[in-house]
């Protein structure tokens, strides 16, 4: 860090993942700042939580780091709509959010959407804009599409295999129609919401938070 910002003309920014415990969390923040960082970003869990080992978020601990250094901090990790980035905002004392999976599961976040809300419609509505003149190659659509509908694509696996196999857009178009007709039900035994809820769909966001019902 400390090479790069001594030897680049724009600013360097880093992220980072919260420690074990808070001192060596705390430490590295303040060495990048030493170093030349300039932004930093906390995803607030260990590098252990990843896959079915996600867990929840420490939001206390990123802000913690907020009130440990001087510079602009971004607060990563937990969130799955805007009321999300607003709350995190409140009790972390950050400058700003990232978001990531959230966002690439359902774009509309930023104008308020939340995960796992009309997946369908918002899918017909991306390949509505890739005809406008905003094109994609076929692979970075259809993966858009996996992933915005994953929920809906594990329960309809018929339509996902046709999803994998289309090399037209017009495929796309009428499988996404097609799964938006579809009743949503869960995916087996196992999902993100209890028997009876009204949305038992598991959104990408959530795939890895799956519980035994």
């Amino acid at each position: 860090v400390g090479t790069l910002r001594n030897q680049l003309d724009v600013p360097v920014t880093c992220k980072i993942r919260v420690c074990d415990d808070a001192p060596r969390t705390i430490e590295l923040a303040r060495t990048l700042q030493d170093a030349g960082c300039s932004l930093l970003t906390v995803h607030g869990r260990t590098i252990a939580q990843k896959g079915r080992e996600t867990g929840a978020v420490d939001w206390a601990a990123i802000a913690r780091v907020k009130q440990a250094v001087s510079i602009p901090v971004l607060a990563n990790g937990g969130i799955e709509s805007a009321a999300d980035m607003a709350r995190c905002i409140e009790q972390t004392g950050c400058d700003g959010v990232m978001v990531a999976e959230a966002a690439l599961e359902n774009p509309a976040i930023w104008e308020g959407g939340a995960t796992g809300a009309a997946p369908e419609a918002l899918a017909l509505e991306y390949l509505a804009i890739r005809d406008e003149g905003h094109h994609a190659d076929l692979n970075s659509t259809k993966q858009h599409l996996f992933t915005m509908c994953y929920a809906g694509l594990q329960v309809h696996t018929d339509l996902r295999d046709r999803l994998h196999k289309a090399r037209e857009i017009d495929e796309m178009y009428q499988i996404m129609r097609e799964l938006n007709e579809r009743p949503r039900q869960a995916a087996g035994p196992f999902c993100n919401a209890p028997p009876g809820s009204a949305d038992v769909y598991t959104s990408w966001y959530n795939r890895h938070r799956w519980e035994w019902w």
